[in-house]
């Protein structure tokens, strides 16, 4: 006996110097807490009817927190004076500042506001309902908002309900009945009472639920919804084993009910939009070069605003103005250099009914830093002369150089040596320009020699005189010289163009690739926009036929959007409540599709063969992050 008492003592002295020797390990606290809170209890109970208190009290088996509780806790039917909700240690706790109504169902959905305090476990999905009167309402309807341009999911956005189905609800009574959707834009209106109902979204910026505001994102439905539920009932059948003395394997051991309740309609599909805003107003003004200011409306402008000078003479404002090409963008373009140097111009400005004052501030680009005594990106060389004070070969310039400097008018192209066969060539310039009558020529390169050939028309595209296009059938993988002879173009201050010679390459065939596509269930409205991985259209079509051809595409990895152009502007147009009218129909290709060089690929394409949740592709989504 006693050699075992040494041999446990022994034992004993080994583990624990083991201990003190692993003192770095310590206790490794088991795995990773991820349950969220339980409900321990309820004051007074979920389901509760007659409830007379304004004070609700949630405990749970741990400390648990609330995350953004006024976003994210909604209190149905709505409140004017939110409820006021708080954890206090193991506790969730509701106190109503509004009356309650009487004989009416509340609910209040926590979301995921609810988190255990030590890891943020979230309890999802939670929520708790009393009654006024004497009974509880069951009914629930369910669905999904998406934009209606793109398909994303809409999160955080009010869904509501109406039993007044006259069309002036919406605007003028408050919701009866409201949720909230989650981050996929899935929604639930629980509790609701028999009967009829016009489901409705809002992006509610007014705080007040109903639809007052021409910002507020919306969406509608026509249809009136009758909520049902429908009692389901199914049997699971268990067997005994099988008896090896017995050729009997159908022996019954039990039968379990199991009786599930189905709530309808429970895929409801709303597309937000945001409603055209037809009131008229400037967004922003800008001054990013000396010469030029830019005002940019809403909306395109019939006339053009008055502008009063205030810290310059009037005599000194006489520009020239022109529209972009939707006229929802003015410039200014300032004809007397004497304003030039003045950083800060202001103005009263006056248009419609609308006055204000303007300041257009030009702020010039930070000068690069200087090396080895050479200035880059513009700006002074090291010597005592400055900026434009040495000629060529460092000569000093002479007055009639300088002159011959400040007097030539600078033009920019899209030419490259790698120009896409079917764009046209493009002419580009700082300030307006007016086109004199003076040759210029086009010459093709043969060998090693510029042969002369049939020139196109050279074309001013807007109103400015800032952009001419040529227009050409090129010759692929082909080397081009467009020439400009000197006075082609003068400035609004006078200056003119110099020989400007423009040389470029066309691609050849074998870097495009061609997609072939043939169109079934179409109507005949539809465009269809080939558009990449960040939704930018790359080129699109009108359906004239149901057999398309998108040629020329630089060959990368694609996608296809259409919509029904139903109004025949020749872009997606958004909805109007008060007319009834829902956005135009959109519609994606369900796959991406990869084009290779020199390759033509064929798809076919039934825009309504594949439901409309399952079209977009899963890495074109974006889940709103809104709060």
């Amino acid at each position: 006996m006693r050699k075992i008492i040494i041999i446990f003592f022994a034992v004993y002295l080994l583990l624990t110097i083991f201990s003190c020797a692993n003192r770095g390990v310590g206790p490794q606290g088991g795995p990773k807490d991820t349950t969220p809170p339980l409900v321990t209890k309820y004051s007074p109970a979920d389901g509760c009817t007659n409830m007379k208190k304004n004070h609700i009290e949630i405990t749970f088996d741990e400390i648990v927190t609330l995350d953004n509780p006024y976003q994210k806790v909604i209190v149905s039917p709505p409140q004017k004076s939110p409820a006021e909700v708080k954890a206090i240690s193991h506790k969730v706790v509701v106190n109503f500042v509004d009356s309650l109504f009487d004989s009416t169902t509340y609910t209040i959905d926590f979301t995921d506001a609810i988190q255990d305090n030590n890891e943020g476990n979230k309890l999802k999905g939670f929520s708790y309902c009393f009654s006024t009167g004497d009974y509880i309402d069951t009914l629930q309807i369910s669905g999904r908002v998406i934009e209606a341009e793109n398909h994303n999911p809409v999160a955080n956005i009010v869904i509501g309900v109406h039993s007044d189905l006259e069309d002036s609800a919406f605007t003028t009574l408050p919701f009866r009945r409201i949720t909230k959707t989650d981050s996929k834009g899935n929604f639930t209106i629980r509790n609701l009472a028999a009967g009829s109902y016009h489901i409705f979204a809002l992006d509610d910026i007014g705080g007040n639920y109903l639809f007052d505001m021409p910002n507020e994102k919306i969406a509608f439905l026509d249809t009136v919804l009758s909520p049902i539920c429908r009692v389901e009932h199914k049997s699971d059948t268990i067997y005994l084993p099988k008896d090896s003395a017995s050729t009997d394997s159908l022996t019954i051991d039990t039968i379990i009910h199991h009786t599930k309740h189905l709530y309808e309609p429970k895929n409801i599909l709303l597309k937000a939009f945001l409603e055209p805003d037809l009131r008229q107003y400037l967004t922003k003004s800008e001054r990013k070069e000396r010469h030029r200011m830019d005002m940019y409306f809403n909306l395109p402008v019939d006339s053009v605003p008055l502008l009063r000078p205030i810290n310059f003479a009037d005599s000194l404002f006489k520009p020239q103005v022109s529209f972009s090409r939707n006229r929802d963008t003015l410039t200014y373009w300032l004809t007397d250099t004497a304003i030039w140097a003045i950083d800060t111009l202001m103005f009263e400005y006056n248009h419609d009914t609308v006055s204000d004052t303007l300041q257009f501030l030009y702020r010039a680009p930070k000068k690069a830093t200087r090396k080895g005594g050479q200035t880059f990106g513009g700006g002074k060389k090291n010597d005592s002369k400055g900026f434009g004070g040495i000629g060529k070969k460092g000569k000093e310039t002479t007055t009639e150089e300088k002159k011959e400097t400040v007097a030539r008018l600078t033009v920019s192209s899209n030419a490259s040596q790698n120009f896409d066969v079917y764009q046209p060539l493009q002419l580009k310039f700082t300030m307006p320009t007016k086109m004199n009558d003076i040759s210029y020529h086009l010459e093709i390169k043969k060998d090693t020699l510029w042969i002369p050939t049939k020139a196109g028309k050279l074309t001013q595209m807007d109103s400015a005189g800032t952009l001419y296009s040529f227009e050409h059938k090129w010759i692929a993988d082909t080397s081009y010289r467009f020439v400009l002879d000197s006075g082609l173009f003068t400035s609004m201050i006078g200056e003119v163009s110099s020989n400007e010679v423009i040389t470029f390459k066309v691609k050849s065939l074998e870097e495009y690739s061609k997609l072939i596509l043939h169109l079934h269930g179409t109507k005949g409205n539809e465009v269809i926009q080939l558009i990449d991985k960040d939704e930018k259209v790359v080129k699109e079509l009108k359906a004239n036929s149901n057999d398309l051809v998108f040629e020329y595409i630089t060959p990368s990895v694609y996608y296809m959007r259409l919509f029904r152009d139903e109004d025949g502007d020749g872009k997606w147009s958004t909805g109007k409540y008060s007319e009834h009218r829902q956005p135009e129909e959109v519609f994606y290709f369900p796959y991406d599709i990869e084009l290779r060089a020199f390759w033509d690929v064929e798809e076919d394409w039934n825009p309504e063969e594949v439901p409309l949740l399952k079209q977009k592709p899963k890495e074109l989504i974006k889940e709103e992050k809104k709060q």
